[in-house]
């Protein structure tokens, strides 16, 4: 159909967005290994390295990234239990859900079990540690549909036996569009019973983006636009919330289908992005924000070089013309 012919170059955009995380994760081992008691730099690099696991089509390295990612978010709570990655998350929250996403690559129903077992005791002492925050309580919610998931999951994968490469990737890709559409649909359910939760309305506005991340043109700006409405009705200007939108702000700029439109969305995104960065007075903190804005440049200018009609894509605010970068040595 029109979604998968679209969807043909993302293999493209997938290792260009594995390649940038790379080099994010590099830079954590270097500070790993200069501070080996960086506990938030553990964190931090748990987390990308989860996010590795989930954007890889290759089933071994899947695997082989999330033990990794659960390895050092293991090493980062052993130096200090109640630590958090530089997005103030919990990393037991986060080792929570590299053991959930590990019960679903499982394939041993038995083995499975005692993942999700794990899992559901690192949400619970995430809420008992930070009952404020709802996202971990509602994660602990979401478990009750854990087994059925996983079943239809298994079910789809089954499905992709002696397919071709080019229809197993296409398949992985609705099956992650179903995926996200389910989170996204949790997150809208919670933020209507909590219409004042910002933190819910955040995580609802980054799971919609990475939704669109997964689309193209049309049906992504119209996804990115739902999200930069819940955002703005989100109360507060805290710095994580600016950032969310600078981001949506990005992607709007690479999707709207008006010139004056989109370069308008880009120059808001520049503002924004500059607004989080004069707001980080520590030198670390404020590199690597730096960093983590160039990956999602690059990674944004990827996915619209992937369907845009248009072979000259614009050139980011403020930034030299994309140069691609080669595939990642994995």
């Amino acid at each position: 159909n029109n979604f998968r012919q679209k969807m043909q170059a993302s293999p493209e955009q997938v290792a260009e967005m594995i390649y940038q995380i790379g080099r994010k994760c590099k830079d954590l081992e270097d500070r790993t290994k200069y501070n080996p008691a960086d506990y938030q730099s553990f964190a931090d690099w748990g987390s990308m390295l989860m996010h590795m696991s989930m954007v890889s089509d290759d089933q071994e390295k899947k695997k082989w990234y999330l033990e990794q990612s659960i390895e050092k978010l293991e090493q980062a709570i052993s130096i200090k239990e109640d630590c958090r990655s530089s997005e103030n998350e919990l990393a037991i929250f986060s080792l929570g859900n590299a053991l959930y996403f590990k019960y679903f690559l499982e394939k041993d129903d038995t083995v499975a079990e005692g993942h999700l077992k794990l899992a559901r005791q690192k949400f619970e002492l995430a809420q008992q540690r930070d009952p404020s925050n709802s996202m971990y309580a509602s994660m602990l919610e979401q478990l009750s549909g854990a087994r059925e998931q996983r079943r239809a999951t298994h079910e789809h994968l089954r499905r992709l036996e002696g397919k071709t490469e080019a229809e197993r990737h296409n398949e992985i890709r609705t099956l992650q569009v179903q995926m996200f559409e389910e989170v996204v649909a949790n997150l809208r359910a919670q933020v209507e019973r909590e219409p004042g939760n910002a933190a819910a309305a955040c995580e609802l506005a980054k799971s919609m983006f990475e939704l669109a991340m997964l689309h193209a043109g049309d049906e992504a700006f119209k996804i990115l636009t739902k999200a930069h409405a819940v955002l703005d009705s989100a109360g507060g200007q805290d710095p994580q919330k600016l950032w969310i939108q600078a981001v949506v702000a990005q992607a709007r700029g690479y999707s709207d289908p008006s010139p004056a439109a989109a370069r308008a969305h880009r120059q808001q995104a520049h503002e924004l992005f500059e607004a989080v960065l004069s707001m980080e007075a520590q030198r670390d903190r404020h590199a690597a924000l730096k960093q983590e804005r160039e990956i999602l440049e690059k990674t944004i200018l990827t996915w619209h070089e992937s369907w845009s009609p248009d072979p000259d894509a614009p050139v980011l605010i403020n930034e030299e013309p994309h140069r691609r970068q080669p595939p990642p040595r994995l």
